[in-house]
């Protein structure tokens, strides 16, 4: 395959998924990558159905050997990943004197090991860090004074075209 090629974590839903959709527009192949089957997809029939290429893989970040297993096949099949997005993530909706260490444990794992899990096993393969690399997302509350609600929001940065990698 000469298309440059991504895996995101967590591109069933939010901005994995919008990530996904803005990759694939871009002109990269995307790995989708969940736990969530039927979002994972769904995510791929949106990038299909606009003329992208993609392919979901159930992903568990929380397991090393599936994580390295997934980077393996996408690696076996269009070569060096050219970008990694570690975006998989949760939020245990409590207040903190009800978060338990398990939970607390849980999201570490998820939301911190996991990214490195990720970098970690496509990182060997990658090309040059000034052409690919692993980047991470996050979400902050962004909470509207007028109305008060609580919206996510993300700071990303404008993604260029691939380099060709024939």
């Amino acid at each position: 395959m000469s298309k440059a090629t991504v895996l995101i974590t967590g591109a069933g839903i939010g901005i994995g998924h919008c990530s996904a959709l803005a990759f694939a527009a871009a002109g990269y192949h995307v790995y989708v990558t969940d736990v969530l089957d039927k979002e994972g997809g769904d995510t791929v029939g949106a990038i299909e159905a606009a003329g992208g290429t993609a392919e979901f893989h159930l992903l568990d970040v929380t397991d090393t050997a599936n994580v390295d297993a997934v980077v393996k096949l996408a690696e076996s099949a269009t070569g060096a990943l050219d970008a990694v997005i570690a975006n998989a993530g949760i939020a245990h909706k409590v207040l903190l004197d009800e978060m338990s260490d398990e939970k607390w444990a849980h999201t570490l794992d998820v939301d911190l090991t996991g990214v490195f899990r990720g970098c970690r096993a496509a990182s060997p393969a990658m090309p040059s860090p000034r052409i690919g690399g692993c980047r991470t997302s996050s979400a902050r509350p962004a909470t509207s004074p007028s109305s008060g609600s609580t919206k996510s929001s993300a700071v990303g940065r404008r993604l260029g075209k691939p380099a060709s990698t024939s």
